[in-house]
This record gives C-alpha cells, structure tokens and sequence, in this order.
C-alpha cells in the first residue's frame, strides 16, 4: 500500500473507531428520554474518542485524496446525525445541557468536512499524469492560504464549543440564585478566551515549525 493510499485509509478507520469509542462511552443513546443521558459518560473514552479524531485530522492533512475522503465522511456524518435527531425522539450525541450543543457539533463538523473537500479537490497535476511531470521538490502540505483557511475554521469551532462549554459549566453553578447569577457568561468568556489563547500559542508553533522546516530545506 503506498503511502497516499496509506493516509485515506489510516484516517477513515480513526475516525470509525472514533466512533465505536463514543458508542462504548455512552455519548451515542438512542433511548435518553429522562434528559440524564449525559450521567452515564464514561468521560475517559470521551477524551480518547477526540485524540482518534484529532488524530485522523492529522493523518489525513498531508494527502489531497484523504482530506477529500475524510471531508466527505464528515459532511455526511453530520447528515445522519440531522436525521436521527428529527426522527428519533430519545437521540442523544455528545451534548450534556440541550440541544444547541449538538447544533454547534454538527457546524464544527460542517465547516471542517467542508474545508477539507475544498482543500483537496484540486488535484496536483503528478497525481493525474506522473509520468508526464519531474519529481517536484520537497514541501509543505498546504500554502498558506490554505492554512489560514483551517486555522480560522478551528479557532472559530474550538471558541464557540469552549464558549457553550463554560455556559453549561456556569448554569450548573446558578443553584437558586434568580436571573443574577453571572457564572454562565462568565465561564463562557473565560474557556473561550483560553481556548482563542491555545490556538494563538498552536498557530505560532506550527507556522514555526514550517518556517524552520522551510529553511533546512533551502539550505
């Protein structure tokens, strides 16, 4: 198996375990009707279920026809998610407070899937005719376009998802205290600045990284 052929796979079986992880830690319930799905999470094989995604992110990005396939997955992902959710009453997924987080998820997983198809429709012309193209020399996976575009679409998914996190955080916090208690705005702000704080310290790191990259390839 070529590495191409490698990247597609590898990515598209992370995300199904990904999957089978959160169907295993209860974040998947067909039949939550009571409103307490959220008391049987098995938080650990949640906080896995996100390191196999972020990983098949991360294996998928190099190759144009694995960030097209994993695009797609999620765009339809996020098709039978809407589904469930209108025909099946007791449809719970990762969302603890109510529904507007399942809202937020399937945005997230929209704009990712979406920029992911952008990114790699454009076929490099030695991936159509191989033999009619030089050897190209080594480079970066993306130019900087095209990073710009996923470091926007992740700044804007992880401070909104932080942003409703710190809201749920805050209302669980509001125990009788009337419409004066400001735990929820406030807990909102302060995960969604830390979060806007990590990708700033993410982006630097990696444009760093490629920078540094760059330079010993010149050289």
């Amino acid at each position: 198996m070529t590495q191409p052929h490698f990247r597609l796979v590898a990515s598209l079986l992370l995300v199904d375990l990904a999957v089978l992880v959160l169907v295993l830690g209860h974040f998947v319930q067909l039949q939550d009707t009571s409103g307490f799905g959220s008391d049987q999470w098995n938080l650990p094989l949640g906080a896995a279920a996100g390191v196999l995604g972020v990983a098949a992110l991360l294996v998928a990005l190099p190759d144009a026809r694995a960030r097209r396939a994993l695009g797609v997955v999620l765009v339809a992902g996020v098709g039978v998610l809407v589904v469930l959710q209108a025909t099946v009453d007791g449809f719970r997924f990762v969302w603890a407070g109510d529904e507007l987080e399942l809202f937020a998820f399937d945005v997230v997983l929209v704009c990712a899937g979406l920029l992911l198809v952008a990114t790699g429709s454009r076929r490099p012309a030695d991936e159509t005719e191989p033999a009619l193209v030089p050897p190209a020399p080594p480079s970066t996976w993306a130019s900087w376009r095209v990073r710009a575009l996923v470091y926007l679409a992740l700044a804007v998914g992880l401070v909104f998802v932080a942003g409703l996190v710190g809201a749920s955080y805050g209302d669980a916090q509001c125990t009788g205290e009337g419409d004066d208690c400001l735990a929820a705005p406030f807990w909102s702000l302060v995960l969604a600045f830390g979060a806007f704080v990590a990708m700033v310290i993410l982006i630097t790191t990696c444009e760093l990284t490629l920078r540094s990259r760059r330079q010993r390839l010149a050289e």
